[in-house]
């Protein structure tokens, strides 16, 4: 019921984008993109249709860039197993908004992509920036599923390292 809700207010925006049919409310880009992202996430994360959740945020990033529609993108790719554009959203999401945009909630995430293309050089780097940006950052005031998502990459670095040293090893 909420991601077809979500689908008449985006249709509506796209019906006066598209004939200038409407009125005001009708022509306010980021309230369609808000829309787009609230619609990517629950057809994506809720209902299990990650490809389309991924092309709502992608029309919604089109119209009025913000960071939770390419975190919530990331999200959507994580499930979907395209480990790519996973890191694709997180470059983009770095470039964009530094680590001002949830940063530390997808990083696990992000890590878990490296891992599956085989880059663990590339989860050993993300470990140590994030640990840089936890010790920048006030620790303590960490929430639970940051620490959850902090004890992951520490996980997910420890391999990496360690199929680093054994490639090292070998050659």
């Amino acid at each position: 019921m909420e991601a077809e809700v979500y689908k008449l207010g985006a249709e509506r925006f796209e019906h006066y984008f598209r004939t200038g049919d409407g009125n005001s409310e009708d022509a306010d880009p980021h309230v369609y993109a808000m829309l787009c992202n609230n619609l990517g996430s629950s057809w994506g994360i809720n209902q299990e249709r990650y490809l389309e959740g991924i092309a709502w945020h992608d029309k919604g990033w089109a119209v009025s860039p913000f960071w939770e529609q390419y975190s919530n993108r990331l999200r959507n790719q994580l499930h979907a197993r395209q480990w790519a554009g996973v890191i694709e959203s997180y470059d983009v999401l770095r470039r964009s908004f530094g680590t001002n945009w949830g940063y530390e909630k997808r990083l696990n995430g992000v890590g878990y992509a490296y891992d599956q293309l085989g880059r663990h050089g590339d989860v050993v780097a993300l470990y140590d920036e994030f640990a840089d940006w936890c010790w920048a950052f006030e620790t303590g005031r960490l929430e639970f599923d940051e620490e959850e998502n902090q004890i992951g990459l520490v996980l997910r670095a420890a391999k990496a390292a360690a199929h680093q040293g054994a490639r090292r090893s070998v050659a």
